[in-house]
């Protein structure tokens, strides 16, 4: 099948899949498609047959589908913003649409807007009053259209004068909030961005205004604000650490003062206090010393025949413990790749580890690290087999057909993935697998969608997948590991990350966490050198767990490349270096 064909397939299994039921009316179609708002999907917008009677309204995700033919106007609205019509073509299988906020236009004024390019922290701090697009943030001045985060900026005129609290104000304005009480004070209400955590674990945004951190709506005069931006997931968090995992508002002020009054406390800058990094951290060398006997007698081999007798006389002693031949493997690897004896002591001991998924994993990554694309494959549908009802599952399969060059079937994953979403019979994990499934998916439409798609729906679809600079992505092969990354930025500042799971939740539920994953951008904002530590706290076996580490540059770009590797852990409770990022390269600490 020819890859027009095999995209082609793809679609119409989406489209098939969303439907109700099929279609009878001779010359009617179902089509559908994702509605976004600054590159973030928007929910609860009516999508409409113009003169017509079928109406949509899309769902958390900003997805809809709807009956149509061909030549009929579909109409997208929403409160606030400007409507999109689109037209149905015959070969029309989805539709994506893009609103933006109403614009009021002055008598006799005409503005237009070049293309942004970047400017030094003094030419944005010469333009800020003039520019509504730039942000003062404890972290220096940002221009949304060039610093490569994801945000929203609004000129504080535009708030609404009639609301009486902060957090009304910033609701009417900002896509994707919903104001609830606030978990920890029955008395007091929080503004909750869209992905700010799970529905039983959800975080509230927080709010920094002249540079104070509050942790809940403060007390402001409205009329004061001069400027406010919102900016949410990893965009936030990676430069205010976990305490702006919900999300964050950044308030500019008219006086350069807030009142600090009222419900909101000030607490501490995470990147601006108490967390300056002064290092510690052990190198590789430091670990080493630590290593069990096996590996340090494998590693002092002075010959790959030495090397594989080491090996040999250690195979039955540890023939029952998974992870000696997963080091084993790891070792023959990196020391002696050509003599090909890492695949003899797989094939060996396939059977060790068929039926367990952890260990499937840890291959699987070794396999990727290797280039060895079908061996990880094979791994990953022996997972997926036994963990078809995990969102990562579907993930690591596909995300390894891709590496494969197995289009179609990387195709027919994910369609089969948004179908059983659709059906729930899977959950959105949000603080999981499903926003990396999200991104993943549209770079998989960037790169094989020129064939069923617009340019502009794949340069919509480029929006989603391209957050900034380099994209990292952590894999372990426990989900019950338990451990702290530590990102120290290159002015020596760090903000700490940890699985959003614990011994505590697990004992109470009595079930595993389905996710294993993460990802991170390393934006340009701050130039310079990044160093990345863990911490390693064990899991529940006891055995070693083994961390992925993808590190993607230029991520979703035509000279797109990446660098895999593996990192083994089993000492407790210190701080390890893991690697470096200089410039564009991943410097392994040996």
């Amino acid at each position: 099948m020819t890859v027009k064909k095999c995209f082609l397939f793809f679609l119409t299994c989406i489209t098939c899949l969303a439907a109700n039921a099929q279609d009878t009316d001779e010359g009617l179609k179902r089509i559908s498609g994702i509605v976004f708002n600054n590159s973030a999907p928007l929910p609860n917008v009516t999508v409409k047959v113009v003169d017509g009677e079928e109406e949509a309204i899309t769902d958390s995700k900003g997805r809809y589908d709807i009956l149509t033919k061909a030549g009929d106007i579909i109409s997208f609205d929403y409160p606030g913003m400007d409507q999109v019509k689109k037209k149905v073509e015959e070969s029309t299988l989805t539709l994506n649409a893009t609103l933006k906020m109403t614009v009021q236009e002055l008598d006799n004024v005409t503005v237009t807007k070049e293309k942004k390019t970047k400017r030094t922290q003094e030419e944005l701090y010469a333009d800020y009053d003039e520019d509504e697009d730039i942000i003062k943030t404890s972290f220096g001045i940002l221009d949304k259209n060039t610093s490569g985060v994801s945000m929203e900026v609004l000129d504080g005129s535009r708030l609404s004068r009639g609301a009486v609290y902060l957090v009304d104000a910033l609701a009417n304005q900002f896509s994707g909030l919903s104001i609830r009480t606030d978990p920890s004070n029955p008395n007091e209400r929080v503004i909750f961005m869209r992905g700010g955590g799970s529905i039983q674990n959800a975080t509230p945004a927080v709010y920094e205004i002249d540079g104070n951190i509050y942790k809940t709506p403060p007390a402001i005069d409205l009329g004061n604000i001069k400027r406010v931006a919102k900016m949410a997931g990893l965009a936030a968090t990676a430069r205010y650490g976990s305490l702006a995992s919900g999300g964050i508002f950044i308030i500019n002020t008219i006086a350069g003062t807030s009142t600090g009054r009222g419900s909101g406390q000030p607490v501490d800058r995470a990147l601006a206090k108490n967390n300056d990094y002064k290092g510690g951290a052990l190198n590789q060398a430091q670990i080493r010393k630590n290593w069990p006997e096996y590996l340090k007698t494998l590693y002092a081999s002075k010959n790959f025949q030495e090397a594989k007798s080491n090996y040999e006389s250690n195979a039955g002693k540890y023939a029952n413990a998974a992870h000696y031949f997963v080091d084993a493997y790891a070792y023959f690897s990196t020391k002696w790749p050509g003599e090909k004896f890492q695949k003899t002591i797989l094939e060996e001991n396939k059977t060790k580890i068929e039926n367990n998924p952890v260990w499937l994993k840890a291959f699987a990554y070794l396999l990727q690290s290797d280039s060895d694309s079908k061996g990880a494959v094979d791994m990953y549908k022996k997972v997926f087999m036994k963990r078809s009802n995990y969102a990562q599952s579907y993930r690591d399969l596909a995300n390894g057909y891709v590496e494969a060059n197995e289009i179609q079937k990387a195709a027919n994953l994910y369609a089969r993935y948004n179908k059983l979403l659709k059906d729930e019979f899977l959950q959105v994990e949000e603080e999981g697998a499903h926003p990396i499934i999200d991104r993943e998916f549209n770079s998989f439409i960037v790169n094989n969608g020129s064939s069923f798609m617009s340019k502009k729906d794949m340069n919509l679809a480029k929006s989603e997948v391209v957050d900034a600079g380099i994209r990292l992505v952590f894999e372990w092969n426990d989900e019950q590991a338990n451990f702290e990354l530590q990102f120290v930025n290159p002015e020596k500042k760090f903000f700490k990350w940890s699985p959003p799971y614990d011994e505590q939740m697990m004992s109470q539920t009595s079930e595993a966490p389905k996710s294993s994953i993460v990802e991170y951008f390393i934006d340009d904002t701050l130039p310079g050198d990044w160093q990345i530590n863990m911490k390693y706290r064990g899991n529940e076996s006891g055995a070693p767990t083994y961390v992925k580490v993808t590190a993607y540059f230029n991520y979703g770009q035509k000279n797109e490349r990446k660098k895999v590797e593996v990192f083994r852990l089993a000492l407790k409770d210190v701080n390890q270096k893991l690697f470096e990022l200089n410039g564009n390269d991943l410097a392994v600490y040996k």
